[in-house]
């Protein structure tokens, strides 16, 4: 039982290795035949690839899910919002304003 536990973890690791070597050499070839050639900026090396990669994941997405104090939210503010109001409305309201809101978005 714990060989084949063992086992499993193993074969995880290996594939999110062989993963992370082809996305990074991935990077590292797109980068080296595109960039010095449009923004005349130098080539980079695998290990400058997984930096800038992960550079970008932490400026643009974070870590993960986003966690408010009363657990993870289902949504943005305007969404949460929108939920609210429209919970007390009846299903011919939300068609008119469903009806009302496209009218307006959809004018030329």
């Amino acid at each position: 039982m714990k060989s084949s536990v063992a086992l499993f973890i193993l074969k995880i690791v290996c594939f999110a290795a062989i993963v992370l070597i082809a996305i990074g050499f991935g990077f590292m070839y797109l980068w080296n035949w595109l960039m010095p050639y449009i923004f005349q900026l130098p080539t980079i090396s695998f290990f400058q690839g997984l930096g800038i990669l992960l550079l970008s994941k932490l400026l643009f997405s974070g870590w993960g899910k986003k966690c408010c104090s009363n657990g993870c939210s289902t949504g943005g503010f305007w969404q949460q919002r929108w939920k609210k109001h429209t919970a007390s409305l009846s299903e011919e309201e939300k068609a008119r304003l469903k009806e009302r809101i496209f009218s307006k978005c959809m004018r030329s």
